[in-house]
């Protein structure tokens, strides 16, 4: 039993007096056999936390279509409201290396991320009314970071006109628009990877393969993979290598002082083919870059049905005709944006 004087009694002795009462000294070694069992949970707890897929927002484009009266304006919502086959199938191969992408229309984010200002009015061509909810949920310029979402993906579809717009966005971007690569002011999707005025696409035989340069062979993205890399290796039965052998570029030497170009087209040298900046390194206007910013080689494909307005649509997919070396260095682009480790993802001993 304690001291019923207190203040006789030292803290020592009352400390042995507690830990040797019985029923204190059983919960004690009850305690001692549960600890196993409560780290494990703790730790499958942190397993089934670190599986959940990471969100990844796909900004593509509503795609003309045929039926809408010869007119080749984009966005006809009266006859497709649905993107390009192109982005339909780099969602499902997103979702296949084990991401979460949800696929949403440009404009939509451009709004979301601006402050609710659209670029287009009521009545246009191109009528959001039926896809954009003009409430005050829709002015939310942080939505992306705070609905969870890990990364942008800025697909070859985008109109570079109204974005989203990227240059303060706080999470990584990969930017397949060609026109957004560089600093075009009446861009809203610049990147400022460049100086903009050289970007553009590249298709056919020219887009075939890349060749690491100095410092791609040196950094994570791109390190021990082979100088040449061929991006496409299936022909089109129609032979028309210009629809599905497609890449974007920019002039390698007009790059920002933080921007890395790691591979440039084998057919032309000047023209980068994959480049980066990571977190904090200058833009093209000096200013750190507020995420890790990457430019694919690949940028989405085609925005249109190939055949025109005839039908039914047909579709030329260069994601299709890519080589499985072109898919695993795409992959790799996406583990890097987002703090992942690169160094594992393809087979590479086919040159």
């Amino acid at each position: 039993m304690l001291n019923k004087n207190v203040g006789e009694t030292t803290y020592p002795k009352i400390i042995r007096e507690l830990t040797a009462c019985k029923p204190l000294k059983k919960e004690m070694n009850l305690m001692k056999k549960m600890m196993p069992f409560i780290v494990l949970l703790l730790m499958v707890c942190v397993t089934v936390a670190d599986a959940q897929p990471k969100k990844i927002a796909l900004c593509g484009r509503i795609s003309w279509a045929p039926g809408s009266e010869g007119n080749t304006v984009d966005r006809d919502f009266a006859v497709m409201q649905h993107f390009s086959m192109d982005d339909e199938l780099l969602r499902y191969t997103v979702q296949e290396w084990g991401y979460f992408p949800i696929l949403m229309p440009d404009y939509v984010v451009q709004y979301l991320l601006n402050d609710g200002l659209c670029p287009f009015p009521r009545g246009d061509d191109a009528d959001y009314s039926s896809w954009v909810d003009d409430g005050i949920q829709m002015a939310y310029p942080t939505f992306l970071q705070d609905e969870g979402f890990a990364l942008l993906w800025n697909t070859g579809s985008c109109w570079s006109t109204i974005g989203p717009k990227v240059k303060t966005l706080p999470i990584p971007v990969i930017q397949g628009e060609h026109a957004n690569l560089g600093a075009r002011e009446n861009k809203l999707g610049s990147t400022f990877l460049f100086d903009g005025s050289g970007s553009g696409d590249i298709n056919g035989l020219a887009a075939e393969s890349i060749t690491l340069t100095e410092e791609g062979k040196t950094h994570e993205l791109t390190a021990g993979l082979p100088e040449v890399i061929v991006l496409y290796d299936k022909e089109p039965a129609n032979g028309n290598l210009g629809q599905v052998w497609q890449g974007i570029f920019d002039i390698a030497d007009a790059r920002a002082d933080g921007t890395k170009v790691l591979a440039v087209w084998t057919s032309d040298p000047q023209k980068a083919a994959i480049a980066v900046v990571e977190k904090g390194a200058p833009l093209i206007d000096n200013t750190p870059a507020p995420a890790r910013r990457v430019m694919p080689f690949y940028g989405g494909g085609n925005v249109r049905p190939v055949n025109g307005i005839a039908r039914p649509m047909q579709w030329a997919m260069p994601l299709e005709y890519m080589s499985d070396q072109g898919k695993a260095l795409l992959l790799r682009c996406v583990k890097w944006a987002l703090g992942e480790n690169p160094a594992s993802v393809g087979d590479w001993s086919q040159r």
